[in-house]
């Protein structure tokens, strides 16, 4: 009779937290530089703290929040293609949110008879990354996983690629960089990585106002609940006092700048203490504070970007409106 594998004795997966390196007071430098500056904005990142993590996982099952859908449904379409093409032994996502995508991925990897691979899940968030690799261990449990807590944003270099690597930017994030930043974003990844890495990158394409406007104003409130509690997260940060009864959740598409621009704006004059302050903060009613871009894509912008960053187009995958496209690229030569 062949020996039962003893589970109590496998191996836990790895987490690498990186987070611990970053000074804090690099942290509070910067959530002050953004607040106390003429057009006042908050970085995007901090929205993701174990309760706006989780609301963010809300909203990508909302109705009129068509990127997760439109998105997975080109992993389910044509994952065994892109993997075809890729042939990862190991894979790296950036920005691992709750593995719901990874896990149709890996689904489709399995189908072209793959069973080992190596997986990290990458976030800023402790629980995103917790909960991916959690997510992943009872349905692929032949799958190697390691989670690293770092803020991929500026720590690419943290990261060791395998020779074999495909990294995975789901979920339209490069869209909530500048155009600027996105590009610079891509280069160094692309300084990061191998001569035979791939990266699948998801990108939202320009499309009408309205279905862009509905994603990001849903009936039910969940993204202007997802946009207040970045006041939670930094009150905690620099100690300060906002409220998020004060501010109005707001979000629109600026056509001239193909963006959807979420800001909290104030709705009567408010105080803000902090003893990182030098004197009070005054927001008067009205003003706004920029809390996240989401640029949208056309094929002239996409392939401009590509060009600048030293990425070359491999295939092209999208949904069955032109919603929503994955892109499987690698280092140009």
């Amino acid at each position: 009779m062949p020996l039962q594998k003893d589970t109590t004795l496998m191996e836990q997966p790895e987490i690498v937290d990186f987070v611990p390196t970053q000074d804090p007071q690099e942290v509070k430098k910067e959530i002050l530089r953004e607040l106390l500056a003429e057009k006042k904005s908050i970085p995007s990142k901090f929205f993701y703290d174990s309760k706006g993590s989780a609301l963010f996982e809300e909203i990508t099952r909302l109705k009129e929040y068509y990127p997760t859908s439109s998105e997975k449904y080109i992993i389910r379409k044509d994952g065994k293609s892109i993997f075809r093409e890729a042939k990862p032994g190991s894979i790296t996502e950036l920005g691992s949110g709750d593995a719901s995508k990874i896990s149709i991925a890996l689904s489709r990897l399995a189908q072209n008879g793959q069973k080992q691979v190596r997986y990290q899940a990458v976030d800023i968030s402790r629980s995103a990354v917790e909960n991916s690799i959690e997510a992943l261990k009872t349905t692929f449990p032949a799958i190697k996983t390691r989670g690293i807590i770092m803020d991929f944003t500026n720590h690419l270099d943290l990261l060791q690629p395998a020779d074999d690597e495909l990294f995975c930017f789901f979920g339209s994030t490069l869209g909530n960089f500048s155009r600027h930043e996105a590009v610079r974003f891509l280069c160094n990844l692309r300084n990061v990585m191998k001569p035979d890495n791939h990266l699948l990158l998801g990108l939202d394409m320009v499309k009408n106002r309205d279905i862009l406007e509905r994603a990001y104003n849903d009936a039910s409130g969940i993204t202007a609940a997802f946009n207040f509690n970045i006041l939670n997260h930094i009150n905690r940060i620099i100690q300060s006092d906002f409220r998020k009864q004060d501010f109005n959740h707001l979000a629109f598409y600026n056509d001239k700048k193909e963006r959807i621009e979420m800001h909290l704006q104030a709705g009567h004059n408010i105080q803000v203490n902090s003893p990182h302050f030098d004197q009070t903060l005054n927001i008067h009613k009205g003003e706004r504070i920029l809390t996240e871009y989401s640029h949208k894509y056309s094929e002239k912008r996409i392939e401009r970007m590509l060009n600048s960053a030293g990425f070359s187009l491999k295939k092209s995958y999208t949904d069955a409106n032109g919603y929503f496209r994955l892109l499987l690229l690698v280092p140009s030569e």
